[in-house]
C-alpha cells in the first residue's frame, strides 16, 4: 500500500506540503494559570473563605443558622472585605450581622452570621462565590508591611431539605417555627349597638414571609363587623422574629349571650418534627338591650306574660318595615348659604303661579281618582234631577241607567252587569255588611224599577241615595301632585314614556315581595345612584337593608330619604324604626324621631324647602315692611296699616320658622354631608396596605362632609376640623 501510494503522488507534491507547513505560524498552547504565591506558599494555604451550616439536613421552612467564616494566617492578615455578593436562589435569609474579628492560634478569623430557610425540598447546592482579602506579602526595611489584594474562592456546602410530614392537618397554612397565638376582647359585656374589639396576636420565630393571614374565626350573624386590618411588628433587621395582629370591630344587633372563639392555629415544630395545635381561650360576650330601650325590648319579645300565666296582648304588634314604594318622589339638595342669602325670587313669582295653575288643572286630570270624582259629581246632578216627581218614564229610566253607570265608576268596577253585593262591597269597604247594606238596597231598588214588572222607585229612594252618597268621600288631589314631572312638563313626560321599553319585566318591588332582597337591593341601588334625589329609592334601600338586618345601613338610607321628604309618613316610620334597631344615638338627627315641638315644625319641610321658603320670606318681609313704613310716613288709613302690619308679621314669623328649622337640621342641611353607614376605621391615608398608619374607630351614624374622593376612598371633614379617609362604599351621601 505504501509503494502504490507513493507512485500516485510524486515527490514534488511532498515538497510543496512541507513548504506550506513551514510557512504557517505555530498554534499557541494553553498555559495553566499559576496560583498566587506569597513567600513561596500558595494562597489557598494562607487564606480560606466558606459558608457553614451546623447540620446538613433540614425541614422545609425550618430556620437554621448560617456562618460566613474567613480564615487568614496571622502573619499575612491585613483586612477582609465583608461586602461580598452571595444570594442563592433557593435560600431566604436575614441581613448579615456585623463582622467579628478574633484570633484562633496563629489564624485570624472574620465571622458573620445570619439565619435562613428554604422553600423547596431535595439536595440543594448553595452557590459558591468570591471573597476579597488584603494580605501582607512582605515587610519593608523599616518593618512597614507591604500589602496586596487577592480574590479567593468562597465555598458553600450541600444542603438536604426534607418535605414536611404528610398528611398535614387541614388548618395548616405553612407556618414553620415556634409560635404563640393570643386572643383578647376589650369587654365581656356590651349593649346592642355598642362595639367590642376582638384581637388576635400571633408572635414567635419562624418563616414569617410565608404567613400572610391570620387563622379564621367564626362570628354570629347577629354581629356587624369592620373589615380587619393586619398589622405587622418585627424586630429591627429581622425577617423571622415578630408578631402579626388583627383587630376586628364587632357591633351586635341582638341581645343574648355569644361565644367568641376558640381560634385554632396549626404550625410545624421542626425541633419536635411534628405539627402543633394551639387553641386560644373562649370568651363569653353578654349583649344586653340598650338602657331605656323599652320599645326595643317590646320588639324583641313581642308579647309578655302576666303573673297568672296569661298572655298579655299589646295594643299593636312590634314595629316592622312597611311596604316599598314603586313611584318616584324627587327631593332636592339644600341651597348654599350664598345663594340662600342673595336669591331674588320676586321676578319668578308670576311664572311660578301661572305654571302651578296649569299643573293644578292637569294634576286633576291625571290623578288616579279623577274618574271617581267625576262619577260622584254626576251622581249629585242625577239625584237632583230624580227629585222631580213629574218625570216621564223614559227620562226616569235614562237617569236610573246613568245612576247605575256612575255608581259602578265610583266603585271602580268596569264589568257590564255588577251585582248589588259587589257594588256595596267596593264602596263601603270594611263597613260592608251583607244584611242592611244601604248601597246594595239602592242598587236592587233601581234594578227593579228598570227591569221589574212595575217600573216605580220607592218614594224615599232619592233621599236614601243622597244620604249614602254623602258618606262617600273621594280624597282630593294631593298638593305634591303639582310637582310631578308629568304635570309640570307633560310633553317631556310623554316623550320619556314613549322611549320606555314596552316589554314587561320584573321590578324591584316584585323581587322584594318574593323575598329576593339581594336582587331588589341591587336594582334600587342603581336607581339611587342614577337619581340620588329620589326619596322613594332611598326609602326602598332602607327597607331592603332592614330585611337583611343591616340596620346601620338602613338608618343611613332612611335618613337620606327623610331629608328629601320628611312629610312622608312611611319614610318617617322607617327612619324611627332604623334608628331604634341600630342602637345609634346621634343628637344631630335623633331629635327628628323623638324630639319636641320645634323638631315637629322642622320636619314639616325638607332642608331644601326651608331654604327656598326662608329666601322668599326674607324678600317678602322686606317688601311688606317697606309698604308698612310707607303707610306710616304718608298717613295712610288704619286698615291699610293693619293689613301691611299683619302681612309683615306673617312673613317675619315664616322667616323665623325657616331659620329655626334650618338650625334644627344643622349639618343635615349641608349639600356635601354624608353619614357613615358601617362601623369602620378612619384612616389617615387612603390605603389599607400601609398598616403602620394611624387609625381610629369611626362608629356608624357619624356625620361629616365629603370634600373629595380618590380611587374608591372618600375624605371626610368633621365639625371639629378632623379629617380622614374611609372607603366610599361605607358612607352614604344624603344628596349626591
Amino acid at each position: 500500500m505504501v509503494n502504490r501510494f507513493a507512485v500516485k503522488f510524486p515527490l514534488s507534491s511532498f515538497l510543496v506540503v512541507a513548504a506550506l507547513a513551514t510557512a504557517l505560524p505555530a498554534q499557541p498552547q494553553p498555559v495553566a494559570t499559576q496560583e498566587p504565591m506569597i513567600g513561596g506558599v500558595p494562597i489557598r494555604e494562607i487564606a480560606q473563605s466558606k459558608i457553614e451550616v451546623p447540620a446538613e439536613t433540614h425541614w422545609i421552612g425550618e430556620l437554621f443558622p448560617i456562618t460566613h467564616r474567613t480564615s487568614v494566617l496571622h502573619r499575612a492578615y491585613s483586612s477582609v472585605t465583608t461586602d461580598f455578593d452571595w444570594a442563592p436562589d433557593d435560600l431566604i435569609f436575614d441581613e448579615w450581622s456585623a463582622p467579628v474579628h478574633h484570633l484562633e492560634g496563629d489564624t485570624d478569623e472574620v465571622v458573620q452570621t445570619t439565619r435562613g430557610y428554604t422553600k423547596t425540598a431535595g439536595a440543594i447546592r448553595l452557590a459558591n462565590s468570591k471573597q476579597a482579602v488584603t494580605l501582607i506579602t512582605q515587610m519593608a526595611g523599616d518593618r512597614t508591611p507591604i500589602t496586596d489584594q487577592y480574590i479567593i474562592n468562597l465555598t458553600a456546602p450541600l444542603l438536604r431539605v426534607r418535605e414536611l410530614p404528610t398528611p398535614a392537618p387541614s388548618a395548616f397554612a405553612g407556618a414553620v417555627g415556634d409560635f404563640t397565638l393570643e386572643s383578647r376582647v376589650t369587654s365581656n359585656e356590651v349593649a346592642v349597638g355598642d362595639s367590642v374589639t376582638w384581637t388576635l396576636e400571633l408572635h414567635g420565630i419562624g418563616n414569617w414571609p410565608e404567613i400572610t393571614r391570620m387563622p379564621t374565626r367564626v362570628v354570629s350573624k347577629d354581629f356587624q363587623g369592620v373589615a380587619p386590618i393586619l398589622k405587622r411588628d418585627f424586630k429591627p433587621g429581622s425577617l423571622f422574629e415578630g408578631s402579626l395582629t388583627e383587630d376586628v370591630l364587632l357591633v351586635p344587633n341582638k341581645a343574648g349571650s355569644y361565644q367568641l372563639g376558640p381560634v385554632r392555629f396549626v404550625f410545624f415544630d421542626p425541633k419536635e418534627g411534628k405539627y402543633q395545635l394551639y387553641t386560644t381561650e373562649t370568651f363569653t360576650l353578654q349583649v344586653n338591650d340598650r338602657a331605656g330601650g323599652a320599645r326595643a325590648a317590646a320588639e324583641q319579645q313581642g308579647t309578655t306574660t302576666s303573673k297568672d300565666g296569661r298572655t298579655l296582648i299589646p295594643a299593636a304588634p312590634p314595629l316592622l318595615p312597611l311596604d316599598p314604594m314603586a313611584d318616584i318622589w324627587w327631593g332636592a339638595r339644600p341651597l348654599s348659604p350664598k345663594v340662600l342669602n342673595t336669591s331674588l325670587l320676586v321676578a319668578l313669582v308670576l311664572l311660578v303661579i301661572t305654571w302651578l295653575g296649569f299643573a293644578a288643572k292637569r294634576s286633576e286630570l291625571t290623578d288616579p281618582l279623577h274618574s271617581r270624582r267625576v262619577a260622584r259629581k254626576e251622581l249629585v246632578s242625577i239625584l237632583q234631577s230624580l227629585e222631580n216627581t213629574s218625570l216621564a218614564p223614559a227620562e226616569m229610566r235614562r237617569l236610573l241607567f246613568a245612576w247605575q253607570r256612575n255608581t259602578a265608576a265610583l266603585a271602580g268596577i268596569t264589568t257590564a252587569m255588577p251585582t248589588a253585593a259587589k257594588i256595596a262591597r267596593a264602596i263601603e269597604g270594611e263597613n260592608y255588611q251583607a244584611a242592611g247594606s244601604s248601597w246594595a238596597t239602592l242598587w236592587r231598588d233601581a234594578s227593579r224599577a228598570l227591569y221589574g214588572e212595575f217600573p216605580l222607585l220607592p218614594t224615599d229612594w232619592v233621599l236614601r241615595a243622597k244620604g249614602a252618597l254623602s258618606e262617600v268621600k273621594v280624597p282630593s288631589v294631593p298638593l305634591r301632585a303639582l310637582f310631578f314631572a308629568h304635570n309640570l312638563l307633560p310633553f317631556a313626560a310623554l316623550l320619556v314614556l314613549s322611549l320606555l321599553p314596552l316589554a314587561a319585566h320584573a321590578t324591584p318591588v316584585d323581587d322584594y315581595n318574593k323575598g329576593n332582597f339581594a336582587a331588589a337591593e341591587a336594582a334600587w341601588r342603581k336607581e339611587a345612584a342614577a337619581a340620588p334625589l329620589d326619596a322613594h329609592a332611598r326609602y326602598n334601600l332602607a327597607l331592603v337593608a332592614a330585611q337583611q338586618n343591616h340596620w346601620s345601613e338602613s338608618l343611613a338610607n332612611s335618613l337620606a330619604a327623610f331629608c328629601l321628604s320628611p312629610r312622608d309618613p312611611s319614610i318617617r316610620w322607617q327612619f324611627a324604626l332604623s334608628l331604634e334597631r341600630s342602637g345609634i344615638d346621634n343628637p344631630a338627627f335623633s331629635g327628628f324621631a323623638y324630639g319636641g315641638v320645634k323638631y315637629k315644625i322642622a320636619r314639616t319641610f325638607s332642608p331644601s324647602e326651608w331654604s327656598l321658603l326662608g329666601s322668599a320670606s326674607a324678600i317678602a318681609t322686606a317688601i311688606a315692611a317697606s309698604v308698612l313704613l310707607y303707610g306710616f310716613y304718608n298717613h295712610r288709613s288704619r286698615g291699610y296699616r293693619w293689613t301691611a302690619g299683619i302681612i309683615t308679621l306673617a312673613t317675619a314669623l315664616t322667616l323665623l320658622a325657616a331659620v329655626s328649622s334650618l338650625r334644627c337640621y344643622g349639618p343635615l342641611a349641608e349639600r356635601s354631608v354624608a353619614v357613615v353607614s358601617r362601623n369602620v376605621l378612619l384612616c389617615s391615608v387612603p390605603t389599607e396596605i400601609d398598616t403602620t398608619q394611624k387609625t381610629v374607630p369611626l362608629p356608624a351614624g357619624s356625620l361629616a362632609r365629603v370634600d373629595r374622593t380618590f380611587l374608591g376612598w372618600s375624605r371626610l371633614i368633621f365639625a371639629n376640623g378632623q379629617t380622614g379617609w374611609v372607603r366610599s362604599d361605607w358612607v352614604t351621601s344624603l344628596y349626591d
